[in-house]
């Protein structure tokens, strides 16, 4: 996935509501798009934070192994 990819899938979960962090801090779609297509030496892992059975935040956390 590219990053311009990336960012329109994460928009459209900001437009509804949900938050998005990178390693704990609030980030914007536009932001965190341009920022983990230029990590180096490790990946980003997704996970999701569910509330009431609904989606409340995606969290990118850093990993290296």
């Amino acid at each position: 996935m590219d990053g311009k990819e990336l960012e329109v899938e994460l928009k459209d979960y900001e437009n509804h509501g949900v938050i998005i962090r990178l390693s704990g801090r609030l980030i914007t779609a536009h932001n965190i798009s341009k920022h983990l297509c230029v990590k180096d030496g490790g990946e980003y892992m997704r996970d999701y934070v569910f509330e009431g059975g609904k989606l409340k935040e995606i969290r990118f956390d850093w990993i290296t192994e």
